[in-house]
């Protein structure tokens, strides 16, 4: 994504690093289960 042409209030205010994605059997991303590793504290924040 290109900072420079986002609006600020869509550009992402926290980052965390995953080593990997949870996916489904069709291949998506599982954003459920990335917000349960960010609130049980699975996943490093980085410095922003």
């Amino acid at each position: 994504m290109r900072g420079d042409r986002a609006v600020r209030e869509k550009r992402p205010t926290r980052w965390f690093r995953a080593t990997d994605l949870p996916l489904t059997g069709s291949g998506k991303i599982q954003k459920y289960c990335l917000r349960e590793g960010i609130d049980q504290a699975q996943l490093d924040e980085l410095p922003g």
